[in-house]
């Protein structure tokens, strides 16, 4: 008979915890979309992108840059922000798993946390959701590979 009321102590310890995560995610959340939206329109050609080995992360590194900002290298405590403007150049940070191409058009509006890329030989536009980069490996890869955010 014991079994059963550990079993149940422990079901309900683990609904405490996910609603506990569940919280504390969905603050940390409210702070990134407030951080995001601050205006940032970036639009370029890709000229390179480095892929890493964790879930199609990669770094876009976008020239010809129209953007309203002439530099943009916020710092935040141990996350990056998905963008940075430098020297007329910008490094995107997204995940990006289909195979988008050097001299493709790339679009990214940082009020609706999209970047959207436009193959320029059919004409075809995908869309990608961006937000603050914090888990570790990804952090990683930007710090060993980055041009702009150094």
């Amino acid at each position: 008979m014991k079994y059963p009321k550990i079993t149940l102590l422990v079901f309900i310890l683990w609904i405490i915890g996910f609603f506990i995560m569940y919280k504390v995610g969905s603050e940390e959340s409210k702070i990134e979309n407030k951080l995001l939206k601050n205006n940032i329109e970036i639009k370029g050609i890709i000229e390179s992108i480095k892929i890493s080995k964790n879930h199609c992360f990669a770094i876009i590194q976008v020239k010809n840059l129209e953007a309203n900002r002439k530099i943009f290298n916020q710092v935040l405590n141990r996350k990056y922000f998905p963008y940075v403007i430098k020297n007329n150049q910008s490094e995107i940070y997204a995940h990006i798993c289909d195979l988008e191409n050097i001299g493709d058009t790339i679009t990214l509006n940082s009020n609706e946390k999209i970047i959207k890329i436009k193959d320029n030989s059919t004409g075809k536009i995908s869309e990608r959701d961006i937000g603050i980069v914090k888990e570790e490996t990804d952090m990683e890869f930007i710090k060993l590979n980055t041009i702009l955010n150094k």
